[in-house]
């Protein structure tokens, strides 16, 4: 799910998400297997893991991929 969202699908037209997107859906698809899930905590998590990674990954280590949806960088 992950690879699919940052990167899409050309064969089917399914767009790429990006890094951001991809953190988000993947934190909340996780977060959503746990008893007790509170949407507040997740979507704390999810920024938290959002910013950590692009800080690590396209800051930091300068990897190049996408970062944002492809429909809105253009």
């Amino acid at each position: 799910m992950f690879g699919l969202l940052l990167a899409g699908l050309p064969s089917i037209k399914f767009p790429a998400f990006g890094l951001i997107v991809a953190i988000y859906a993947l934190t909340f698809i996780a977060s959503m297997a746990e008893a007790g899930w509170k949407f507040k905590t997740t979507l704390i998590l999810a920024t938290v893991l959002a910013a950590g990674s692009y800080i690590a990954f396209v800051l930091a280590l300068k990897l190049q991929f996408p970062v944002w949806p492809s429909f809105i960088t253009g």
